[in-house]
Protein backbone atom coordinates (compact mmCIF):
# COMPACT_ATOMS: atom_id res chain seq x y z
CA UNK A 1 0.00 0.00 0.00
CA UNK A 2 2.77 2.19 0.22
CA UNK A 3 4.01 2.73 -3.28
CA UNK A 4 0.05 3.28 -3.67
CA UNK A 5 -0.01 6.41 -1.79
CA UNK A 6 3.30 7.32 -2.93
CA UNK A 7 1.87 7.82 -6.27
CA UNK A 8 -1.75 8.93 -5.35
CA UNK A 9 -1.57 11.01 -2.20
CA UNK A 10 -1.84 10.39 1.13
CA UNK A 11 -5.28 9.84 0.89
CA UNK A 12 -6.00 8.07 -1.88
CA UNK A 13 -9.98 7.06 -0.69
CA UNK A 14 -10.30 10.64 -1.29
CA UNK A 15 -8.80 10.99 -4.25
CA UNK A 16 -10.59 7.87 -5.68
CA UNK A 17 -13.95 9.36 -4.51
CA UNK A 18 -13.57 12.72 -6.03
CA UNK A 19 -12.28 10.64 -9.19
CA UNK A 20 -15.88 9.00 -8.81
CA UNK A 21 -17.58 12.25 -8.51
CA UNK A 22 -15.95 13.43 -11.71
CA UNK A 23 -17.16 10.47 -13.81
CA UNK A 24 -20.41 11.42 -12.43
CA UNK A 25 -20.56 14.41 -13.54
CA UNK A 26 -18.98 13.61 -16.67
CA UNK A 27 -21.80 11.28 -17.38
CA UNK A 28 -24.13 14.51 -16.19
CA UNK A 29 -22.80 16.38 -18.78
CA UNK A 30 -22.46 14.15 -21.34
CA UNK A 31 -26.13 13.13 -21.43
CA UNK A 32 -27.68 16.42 -21.10
CA UNK A 33 -25.47 17.18 -24.11
CA UNK A 34 -26.52 14.98 -26.28
CA UNK A 35 -30.29 15.41 -25.32
CA UNK A 36 -29.68 18.87 -26.06
CA UNK A 37 -27.92 18.02 -29.01
CA UNK A 38 -30.56 15.60 -30.64
CA UNK A 39 -33.31 17.75 -29.51
CA UNK A 40 -32.19 20.68 -31.56
CA UNK A 41 -31.08 18.96 -34.85
CA UNK A 42 -34.38 16.75 -34.49
CA UNK A 43 -36.18 20.08 -34.92
CA UNK A 44 -38.02 21.01 -31.58
CA UNK A 45 -36.10 24.79 -32.24
CA UNK A 46 -39.04 25.09 -34.78
CA UNK A 47 -41.47 23.96 -32.00
CA UNK A 48 -42.60 26.85 -29.61
CA UNK A 49 -40.03 25.11 -27.07
CA UNK A 50 -36.58 27.54 -26.52
CA UNK A 51 -33.22 26.44 -26.16
CA UNK A 52 -33.61 27.13 -22.38
CA UNK A 53 -36.82 24.81 -22.16
CA UNK A 54 -34.96 21.85 -23.83
CA UNK A 55 -32.04 22.48 -21.15
CA UNK A 56 -33.97 22.32 -18.29
CA UNK A 57 -36.18 19.43 -20.09
CA UNK A 58 -32.90 17.22 -20.44
CA UNK A 59 -31.29 18.07 -16.53
CA UNK A 60 -33.57 15.72 -14.59
CA UNK A 61 -32.92 12.88 -16.81
CA UNK A 62 -29.36 13.76 -17.63
CA UNK A 63 -29.13 13.43 -13.93
CA UNK A 64 -30.72 10.21 -13.27
CA UNK A 65 -28.46 8.79 -16.71
CA UNK A 66 -25.74 10.38 -15.77
CA UNK A 67 -25.29 7.48 -13.08
CA UNK A 68 -25.17 4.68 -15.93
CA UNK A 69 -22.80 7.25 -18.37
CA UNK A 70 -20.51 7.58 -15.82
CA UNK A 71 -20.39 4.29 -15.02
CA UNK A 72 -18.94 3.74 -18.38
CA UNK A 73 -16.71 7.04 -18.17
CA UNK A 74 -15.52 5.42 -15.08
CA UNK A 75 -14.74 1.83 -16.64
CA UNK A 76 -13.34 3.59 -19.64
CA UNK A 77 -10.56 6.13 -17.76
CA UNK A 78 -9.78 3.81 -14.66
CA UNK A 79 -6.68 2.50 -16.04
CA UNK A 80 -5.37 5.50 -17.79
CA UNK A 81 -6.30 7.58 -14.86
CA UNK A 82 -4.12 5.34 -12.60
CA UNK A 83 -0.96 6.22 -14.85
CA UNK A 84 -1.89 9.62 -15.55
CA UNK A 85 -2.08 10.74 -11.65
CA UNK A 86 1.42 8.54 -11.28
CA UNK A 87 2.80 10.26 -13.38
CA UNK A 88 1.91 13.51 -12.68
CA UNK A 89 2.86 13.49 -9.20
CA UNK A 90 5.76 11.32 -9.70
CA UNK A 91 6.75 14.12 -11.72
CA UNK A 92 5.52 16.96 -8.95
CA UNK A 93 3.09 18.98 -11.16
CA UNK A 94 1.56 22.20 -9.44
CA UNK A 95 -2.25 20.81 -8.10
CA UNK A 96 -4.58 22.91 -10.44
CA UNK A 97 -3.25 22.79 -13.31
CA UNK A 98 -2.02 19.40 -13.38
CA UNK A 99 -6.03 17.91 -12.60
CA UNK A 100 -7.66 20.27 -15.13
CA UNK A 101 -5.17 18.86 -17.73
CA UNK A 102 -5.59 15.49 -17.02
CA UNK A 103 -9.38 15.98 -16.93
CA UNK A 104 -8.94 17.68 -20.97
CA UNK A 105 -6.51 14.84 -21.85
CA UNK A 106 -9.45 12.04 -20.47
CA UNK A 107 -12.05 13.95 -22.01
CA UNK A 108 -10.56 14.81 -25.54
CA UNK A 109 -9.04 11.56 -25.78
CA UNK A 110 -11.27 9.32 -24.96
CA UNK A 111 -13.96 10.37 -27.39
CA UNK A 112 -10.50 10.03 -30.18
CA UNK A 113 -10.19 6.45 -28.65
CA UNK A 114 -13.93 5.70 -29.25
CA UNK A 115 -14.51 7.26 -33.00
CA UNK A 116 -11.98 9.24 -34.20
CA UNK A 117 -14.56 12.09 -34.84
CA UNK A 118 -11.84 15.07 -34.73
CA UNK A 119 -10.73 13.13 -38.02
CA UNK A 120 -13.33 11.52 -39.67
CA UNK A 121 -16.90 14.06 -39.03
CA UNK A 122 -16.11 17.01 -39.90
CA UNK A 123 -17.93 20.57 -38.02
CA UNK A 124 -19.57 18.16 -36.46
CA UNK A 125 -16.37 15.96 -34.52
CA UNK A 126 -14.71 19.53 -33.55
CA UNK A 127 -17.98 20.33 -31.93
CA UNK A 128 -18.03 16.78 -30.37
CA UNK A 129 -14.51 17.25 -29.52
CA UNK A 130 -14.56 20.08 -27.71
CA UNK A 131 -17.42 19.20 -26.06
CA UNK A 132 -15.75 16.00 -24.58
CA UNK A 133 -12.97 18.36 -23.91
CA UNK A 134 -15.30 21.38 -22.18
CA UNK A 135 -16.51 17.78 -20.03
CA UNK A 136 -13.12 16.55 -19.04
CA UNK A 137 -12.12 20.28 -17.88
CA UNK A 138 -15.27 20.57 -15.64
CA UNK A 139 -14.60 16.98 -14.29
CA UNK A 140 -11.08 18.19 -13.56
CA UNK A 141 -12.10 21.28 -11.43
CA UNK A 142 -14.46 18.92 -10.14
CA UNK A 143 -11.84 16.17 -9.13
CA UNK A 144 -9.24 19.17 -8.00
CA UNK A 145 -11.72 20.42 -5.56
CA UNK A 146 -13.32 17.29 -3.95
CA UNK A 147 -9.43 15.39 -3.95
CA UNK A 148 -8.36 17.95 -1.53
CA UNK A 149 -6.73 21.07 -3.18
CA UNK A 150 -3.69 21.78 -1.71
CA UNK A 151 -3.53 25.01 1.24
CA UNK A 152 -1.16 27.85 1.31
CA UNK A 153 1.53 27.80 3.44
CA UNK A 154 1.11 29.38 6.79
CA UNK A 155 4.51 30.08 9.24
CA UNK A 156 2.58 31.23 11.84
CA UNK A 157 1.41 28.31 14.21
CA UNK A 158 4.87 26.74 13.81
CA UNK A 159 6.59 30.28 14.85
CA UNK A 160 4.13 30.31 18.03
CA UNK A 161 5.22 26.12 18.51
CA UNK A 162 9.30 27.37 18.13
CA UNK A 163 8.73 30.40 20.53
CA UNK A 164 7.16 27.97 23.00
CA UNK A 165 9.58 24.80 22.91
CA UNK A 166 12.07 25.95 25.82
CA UNK A 167 9.43 27.76 28.02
Amino acid sequence: MGWFRRLHGAKPWRAIGAWLLACYVSGVLITAGFVVYSSLSAGFNNDTRSVADIVLMAVPGAMLWGVVTGGFVAVLTVLPMLGINGLIRARRWPRPLADLLQGVAMGGGIIQILGMPLFTAGTEGILLTAGFTATGLIAGYVYWRFAGRPRPYDPEPERIAGGHIFD
